[in-house]
């Protein structure tokens, strides 16, 4: 298991070595996260906000439990949602709600203002 790794050492990552350094199989939305936080980390090296020497650790994904069901509720039920989310008593469906609550709120705002 690492904890910490280089950016330049992440960028060059498979999802299979990632796999392997961490001791963990990751499902779809894992590997999905992965690549996007790959995809981030290789933007903010191109805009200057990261260097390649940098460390950083191996658990900084916010999308490890991933829970569909829960963003999905947030998402289209809005406030309802995360109302239901509260009623399943599961903390991680519950920050999903509200993960997918704040996307639905963002695209409500965008629209408004436009």
């Amino acid at each position: 298991m690492i904890n910490t790794i280089t950016v330049k050492d992440f960028l060059s990552l498979s999802v299979a070595e990632y796999e392997k350094l961490t001791g963990k199989k990751l499902q779809f939305t894992g590997k999905l996260s992965f690549k996007l936080m790959r995809h981030q980390v290789k933007k903010a090296v191109k805009k200057g906000k990261l260097q390649e020497s940098s460390m950083l650790f191996a658990s900084m994904s916010v999308f490890d439990d991933f829970n569909m069901l829960g963003f999905i509720l947030g998402f289209l039920l809005g406030p309802i949602g995360v109302a239901i989310g509260y009623l399943t008593k599961d903390e991680n469906i519950i920050k999903w709600t509200w993960m997918g609550f704040g996307a639905w709120a963002l695209i409500l705002v965008i629209a408004i203002l436009i």
